[in-house]
């Protein structure tokens, strides 16, 4: 039997989050007033509820909602999350009810356990997600259970209209996207010999649903490495359980080591990719390969060339028409016809330059993107009542 803290990292709070026997009853009670005052005390005013299960939804929002300079939290669904967020933040985490200060609360994971957080009336919900990309679920109906639908700009609001989805105008808020603060814009055509970010996203169990590359991974590195590129192979966080996938990463990690140790190009894989912030992944780049990820619409901050792998189609023109993110990317085919087509018009000519400004204000914003954190700070004060 362990215990059960009810929060952690509160300023003031005498009581750790540990994982000790049970105390006893007298020294439980005086424990749990303790955490009470703590939290009472330190009065959040915005949280953080999260029901997801590996907890990296946060970090994506943290940083901005610390510069707005209010008290929060976080406010864990479950003990086993509440343990997983203990390890991960230095931030404070409350186990299940939202504190009775808070006057807004941010999600940025749409898991349907939040309902029960929903239940507080007296409580602004706002939805944030945690990225902007094409994947179906981006334009669910789930998201009208919230007073307010964050998005990033104008693409998120029209793929609403585009899915069938009224959201009504007072719901929507516009802020941007802080996590593109930072992004270097390009400064020119792609230097030579280019270096090449590959950020895959994470294997479908079912092939029918699956928008990743990984299937064909090693082509894809392979075909890089042999124009001379140095590659970031930065892999999704998430879809370990995929045995062909795994296998696959491992595969295209002994290409890059392989091919590193014979032309002492700089590839950077595994730990050092996955570690590195994502920011600085982008600056390093002069182009990246991905899927249907959020982390397309994030690079299109920089104005750099990017493509985009079609896991269900044979045909750019009709995957650009399914999936409007790709409208300024070069596109792969299914089955890789185009591989390097694609790839050299991306790392020489770059015939899409001239749109990917437009499509970046687009998915990012307005003009308004030039301060990306701006509007999302306001939004956090606003909640807060400061």
């Amino acid at each position: 039997m362990t215990s059960v803290p009810l929060a952690v990292n509160f300023p003031g709070q005498p009581v750790h989050p540990d994982l000790s026997p049970r105390p006893a009853r007298l020294g439980r009670r005086r424990a749990l007033k303790g955490v009470a005052a703590a939290i009472k005390a330190y009065a959040p005013l915005i949280a953080v509820p999260y029901a997801g299960k590996v907890g990296v939804h946060v970090g994506m929002w943290s940083p901005w909602i610390d510069r707005a300079e209010v008290p929060w939290c976080v406010v864990a669904h479950d003990r086993a999350i509440f343990d997983e967020l203990a390890r991960q933040y230095d931030v404070p985490i409350v186990l299940r009810e939202i504190p009775s200060s808070v006057r807004g609360a941010l999600y940025p994971h749409g898991a349907g356990k939040n309902s029960v957080f929903l239940e507080r009336d007296d409580v602004t919900h706002a939805f944030l997600g945690h990225g902007d990309s094409d994947k179906p679920l981006s334009a669910s109906e789930r998201v009208l259970a919230y007073d307010l639908v964050t998005v990033a700009g104008q693409a998120a609001i029209d793929r609403f209209t585009d899915a069938g989805l009224t959201v009504p105008p007072e719901k929507l808020r516009v802020i941007g996207r802080p996590q593109t603060e930072g992004i270097q814009l390009a400064t020119g055509r792609v230097r030579y010999p280019p270096t090449v970010l590959y950020a895959p996203t994470w294997r479908h169990a079912d092939d029918l649903l699956n928008v990743s590359s990984l299937a064909v991974a090693d082509r894809i590195v392979q075909a890089l490495i042999d124009r001379g590129c140095t590659v970031v192979f930065r892999r999704h966080f998430a879809g370990r359980n995929h045995e062909e996938a795994e296998a696959m990463i491992e595969r295209c990690f002994a290409m890059l080591e392989a091919d590193a140790a014979e032309t002492n190009r700089p590839h950077r894989w595994g730990e050092e990719a996955m570690t590195m912030p994502l920011v600085d992944a982008f600056n390093m780049a002069d182009a990246m390969v991905s899927d249907i990820s959020g982390i397309v619409v994030d690079f299109m901050a920089s104005e750099k060339p990017y493509a985009m792998y079609a896991a269900q189609f044979s045909d750019a023109e009709a995957f650009r028409a399914a999936h409007p993110t790709a409208v300024s990317a070069y596109v792969l085919d299914r089955d890789l016809t185009a591989l390097d087509a694609a790839l050299d018009a991306m790392l020489d000519e770059d015939p899409l330059a001239s749109i990917r400004p437009k499509r970046a204000d687009y998915y990012l914003g307005g003009p308004e993107r030039s301060d990306p954190a701006a509007r999302f700070i306001e939004l956090v004060k606003e909640l807060a009542g400061s």
